[in-house]
């Protein structure tokens, strides 16, 4: 029915606004933080901070295990 298209329209319109903004806004973030991490220093912070993080979470599942 015609309703049914309109609504399905209207997803689609969302659908495609929400994921142009989050791909538009990935790629522009992807590509500061590439500029940011230019130096080893800050490399090496990201890194120590990233696999703290990953550690803290991983670690209440392995000790369940």
């Amino acid at each position: 029915s015609a309703q049914e298209r309109e609504v399905v329209a209207i997803i689609l319109g969302v659908f495609f606004v929400v994921t142009s903004g989050s791909a538009t806004l990935w790629a522009y973030a992807g590509s500061w933080i590439s500029r940011y991490f230019k130096t080893g220093t800050r490399q090496r912070w990201f890194n120590r901070i990233a696999a703290s993080a990953l550690i803290a979470t991983t670690l209440p599942a392995l000790t369940r295990l």
